[in-house]
């Protein structure tokens, strides 16, 4: 499923992710992240983020981290409704989530 999913979008996804890749965008833009409202999604297959992710959600400030499984680092042309799902999740207020009993695990 991943490789037919990724196989399809060609360069027009190779453009995209080009241009907004970490190594692209300056240090700074990181600068004033707030962590008590920042989600960092990754793939569990994509080494390289979900390390960062994990060690960004055991730091001083840390963040809420989720890590997609058997997803690398294409995590929205792999897994566009998980990614939906978690952002829902987070975006969604606390008392809203205790009415429901929700919560989301992959």
């Amino acid at each position: 499923r991943r490789i037919d999913s990724l196989s399809i979008r060609g360069r027009d996804f190779a453009a995209v992710l080009s241009e907004c890749s970490p190594g692209r965008t300056a240090n700074t833009d990181w600068k004033y992240v707030n962590s008590v409202n920042t989600l960092f999604l990754a793939g569990e297959l994509d080494e390289k983020y979900s390390t960062i992710g994990k060690t960004w959600s055991t730091s001083r400030e840390p963040v809420a981290y989720v890590e997609l499984p058997r997803v690398g680092h294409a995590i929205l042309m792999e897994s566009p409704f998980d990614v939906c799902a978690v952002i829902d999740d987070f975006l969604r207020p606390t008392n809203k989530k205790a009415e429901e009993g929700t919560s989301l695990e992959l």
